[in-house]
Order: structure tokens, then sequence, then C-alpha cells
């Protein structure tokens, strides 16, 4: 079939990657199995496969516009942009200006896929580091972006987006939707779901207050009727960039602010109707500095 045996080292390298890395390297083995086994069926054991005669005739210009990304490529993008968005140390999720943001995380894990991945999946000479297959590969994790987050916009509004949805639900608390947003973005693929405790033992306090964040910018934005064309994304990103201006202390006390807010919201699970929605605010500079001067604790 021409599948080569590994290394016995194979194993302890696996074992030194992250958790992208090693779902991309097991999607890549899996990926050259298949492909194999279609060629094998389709027309039988060739060493010397044909360049495809259409790709031979095209400009490498051509090659990278008319290029589709396939379930592979697009899969591990999907994937590996929802386990970075509970990193402790994403900047943005939409804005491509600074470095640790969801973007680059994205793409720092892209750059480190096995070449036999990169040449299968990207675009031609992405992985000599072409400037239009670059440009190729941005383009198409800024889509796929898009729909990660979107995709976690209605798992923020949950209890308040009802949908389909026969009758309506309470809204969760954090703790609820802490499991629920935790379940859409890491249990993907997952052939052992873990239990709630389980789950909880892996959101820390950051995460928490975090997600407390999304929701509570993320209503705000849902119910501004002026904000209908503007992405709660870029508004999210714009108070995170400002609130790093500030000293810790400033940081610490605005993420109290936060917990007490999503409690006072929330914290009773209550319907989306009996929700007064004038109390939905994100902390304002004001608040904030008044906290700090009563000295409450942190």
């Amino acid at each position: 079939m021409g599948v080569a045996e590994l290394g016995e080292n194979v194993a302890l390298t696996f074992h030194t990657l992250t958790e992208p890395q090693r779902s991309a390297a097991l999607l890549a083995v899996q990926l050259s199995v298949h492909r194999r086994m279609d060629e094998i069926i389709r027309r039988g054991i060739n060493p010397h496969p044909q360049v495809s005669a259409v790709t031979a005739v095209l400009s490498h210009e051509e090659q990278i516009r008319t290029f589709e990304y396939q379930k592979p490529a697009k899969d591990f993008i999907r994937m590996t942009a929802r386990q970075c968005m509970t990193a402790e140390n994403i900047e943005t999720y939409a804005q491509d200006n600074h470095e640790n943001l969801l973007f680059r995380l994205v793409m720092a894990e892209i750059a480190l896929l096995p070449p036999a991945f990169q040449r299968a999946h990207l675009p031609p000479q992405f992985i000599g580091g072409d400037q239009s297959a670059l440009n190729s590969v941005h383009a198409e994790v800024k889509n796929q972006l898009k729909q990660v987050r979107h995709k976690v916009r209605n798992v923020l509004l949950t209890g308040i987006l009802t949908g389909d949805a026969p009758a309506p639900i309470k809204v969760p608390n954090i703790q609820e939707l802490s499991r629920l947003v935790w379940k859409h973005l890491m249990t993907t693929g997952r052939s052992n779901p873990l239990s709630e405790s389980e789950i909880d033992t892996r959101i820390n306090v950051f995460l928490k207050v975090r997600i407390a964040y999304l929701r509570l910018a993320t209503l705000v934005n849902y119910l501004d009727p002026d904000c209908r064309n503007i992405s709660q994304w870029d508004q999210i990103d714009a108070q995170l960039v400002a609130s790093r201006a500030h000293p810790i202390n400033y940081t610490n006390h605005w993420n109290r602010l936060i917990t007490s807010k999503d409690k006072a919201l929330f914290g009773a699970k209550p319907m989306y109707a009996d929700i007064d929605q004038d109390l939905i605010s994100s902390p304002s500079d004001e608040e904030v500095h008044a906290r700090m001067a009563t000295g409450q604790r942190l």
C-alpha cells in the first residue's frame, strides 16, 4: 500500500505536541489512509502519480485564485479557533493587529502543521512562504473565524435567542453558561465526553469572568438598535484593548463588577422576559473608579 512503518520515537514526540497539533496530526494520518485506499480502489497502486494536466498549465497565481479549501483544512481551522478562544492570553477576537489575538493564535498552529498536511491541504507553495499563498490562507482563516464567532454568540445568548425552541427556556447562570461554552468549544469530535464535574475543573476563574463579560457585551450589542450593523466582537475588542491600558488594579475591579452584574442579572436563572433590560450594561469607567475609591475587596 505504500505505507511506511513509523519510528519508535514517534509516540514520545506525539506527547510533546499541543492539543491542536495532536488533532492535526491524527487528522493528517486519517486523511492519508483514506486517500491511499481511494487510489487503490480507483486505479490500483501507482508509485508514480501523475501531476494533473490542468494544474500543470495554470500559472501560480491562477492556482492560488482557484484553490478550494477542503474539509480537513476547514475542520482544523475551526477546531483550533474554538480551542484558542479559551486561552488566557487571548487579547482580541476579531482584530488582527495585536500579538495574542485569535487570528494569530490560529495562524501559529497552522505553521506547526506537518509538512505533508500543508502540501496536501493548503495552497501551492504555502509551505515555502509564498506571499500569495499566505494571503489566501489568511482570508480562509478569517472566513472560518467569522463562523466560529457567530456560533459562540448564539451559545452566549442561550435563553435569549429562542430560535426554533418550542417554548422559552431560562437564561443560564454563569456556571451553566460556562459549561455550555466549554462544551461547544472543546468537545467537538471527542469520543468520550467529559462529565459536568470534569468540565468544571477545566474552567478557571479567568475563563468564567471572560465568558460573563462576553455574554454581557453581546447582550448590550443585541439590545442596542444603533448596533444592528456593528459586530459585538469589535466592541468587545475595543473594551479589552482599553482595559489593558489601565493598571492591573483597575482591571481587577472591572472584573469584580462584571461578576457582580452577571450574578444580579442571571444568578437566579430567570426567564429573559423577566430581566430588567435597563440594568443590562457593561461596567462604566465611573463605576470602576467609584469601586476603587471605596476600597472594596478584590
